[in-house]
């Protein structure tokens, strides 16, 4: 298996395949695999544990269902972006555990928030939040709960926050 910094840094880069790679994996299982928790795992123990569990997988979505999972990946797929949107101020770099992630802030709310840059994991050491994908990291900023960011987000994506019937 290659290794993840650099199809991290291919993915950064735009390459295609690479984003694949991070978003759907070659087959293995990543929590087994000690270099992705050395990437996404933040320091605080309830991020750790987030990261290291889970693997973002579809779930069944009731026809007309928001499908959280998909707009996650679609958030994903556009991450630099919403960071600055959401934490402009700040810097990408590597976390006490060996993480690659985005400590960032925003200037309107100047809480530290750390966001895993391979699987969108965030945290927010200070206050003990965390969450397992982006469409919460946006309900946290914004102060609304999970339904109301996921319209938000599907509209900033310019996506269908509803599940295909």
């Amino acid at each position: 298996m290659m290794d993840l910094r650099e199809i991290a840094a291919r993915a950064r880069r735009g390459d295609v395949e690479a984003v694949r790679l991070l978003h759907f994996g070659d087959g293995t299982q990543r929590e087994s695999d000690p270099a992705w928790a050395a990437l996404c795992a933040v320091a605080g123990p309830r991020f750790r544990d987030a990261a290291d569990t889970w693997t973002p997988q579809p779930r069944a979505v009731p026809p007309g269902g928001i499908d959280f999972h998909r707009l996650h990946c679609l958030a994903l797929d556009r991450l630099p972006e919403l960071l600055a949107l959401l934490l402009p101020e700040g810097q990408e770099g590597g976390t006490a555990a060996g993480a690659w992630a985005w400590h960032g802030w925003h200037p309107l709310r100047p809480e530290l928030v750390q966001v895993c840059l391979l699987g969108g994991t965030w945290t927010e050491p200070n206050t003990g939040r965390s969450g397992r994908d982006l469409v919460s990291l946006y309900g946290h900023m914004f102060g609304v709960g999970n339904g109301r960011a996921a319209r938000m987000l599907a509209e900033w994506l310019g996506a269908e926050v509803r599940a295909y019937a």
